[in-house]
């Protein structure tokens, strides 16, 4: 992080503010920190999906000989669907904020990646409510 942020303390690549569009940009537009940039985002987002990939794939081919009933109470099948479903909606969000502004510069384009963080932060705490007993039971003890 602070290695790619730190061509941001010099002229050459200021990283600018739109909130009329609800993006940033690099300035001036056409500097190469842009392309690093992207490269580092896109770079960290196949390495998400591939590492979350490879987890759900191996707990669910370990837990192939459980069928379908007993795999749902399956502690470690429920987990991994947690985990996949909020890193599912984290790297729509992750995804938004680092490509829409390369996608085009229209306001209602743009307006998705904050909608995507307010659905975010409303949906992590639902997907564990709803996939972990724990969670579940102490939030309803408190009610």
């Amino acid at each position: 992080g602070l290695t790619i942020s730190t061509p941001l303390l010099h002229p050459c690549c200021r990283n600018l503010s739109f909130p009329e569009y609800h993006t940033t940009a690099y300035y001036p537009f056409d500097t190469w920190f842009r392309y690093v940039g992207l490269a580092v985002n896109t770079a960290c987002s196949i390495i998400i999906i591939i590492c979350y990939s490879v987890m759900f794939y191996v707990i669910r081919s370990s837990s192939n000989n459980a069928n379908l009933r007993d795999r749902s109470h399956h502690p470690e099948w429920r987990f991994s669907l947690q985990v996949f479903l909020m890193s599912g909606v984290f790297l729509a969000t992750f995804s938004s904020y680092f490509f829409l502004p390369y996608l085009g510069g229209s306001r209602w384009v743009a307006i998705l990646a904050p909608t995507l963080f307010i659905v975010q932060n409303f949906t992590h705490p639902a997907i564990a409510f709803v996939f972990n007993t724990a969670i579940r039971r102490e939030a309803l003890r408190v009610l």
